[in-house]
């Protein structure tokens, strides 16, 4: 074989290793720094069982307008807000990375 030959043979097996290797490193410290997901804590709003408690329906958009982003933290803005069954249901769209949540709202009144 000739010399020139054997050293570009060597050269590549060289580069495959050195690559193979950082692609291994790469990997474990992915794996090391991944933390496991943390479950979120339960708002008030965020299911029709746990729904946030207003004391009329005039208060609702005023009261959900602006909540930060559950994604980005960005202040929302009511989209829609619609009764359903007992409940008012509330969407806001976050302008920033267009998120659209669904916020639940029990209305109380005192009589």
């Amino acid at each position: 074989m000739n010399a020139r030959v054997m050293i570009v043979v060597l050269f590549f097996v060289l580069l495959a290793w050195l690559v193979r290797g950082l692609v291994v490193e790469v990997a474990a410290r992915r794996e090391r720094k991944t933390p496991a997901p943390k479950p979120r804590p339960q708002v008030p709003g965020e299911t029709d069982d746990n729904p946030l408690a207003v004391p009329t329906a005039a208060v609702v958009e005023t009261r959900l307008d602006g909540q930060p982003c559950r994604r980005c933290g960005t202040p929302t803005r009511v989209r829609e807000h619609l009764a359903r069954q007992g409940l008012r249901e509330v969407t806001l769209h976050c302008p920033h990375c267009a998120l659209d949540a669904t916020r639940y709202v029990r209305i109380t009144t005192v009589h």
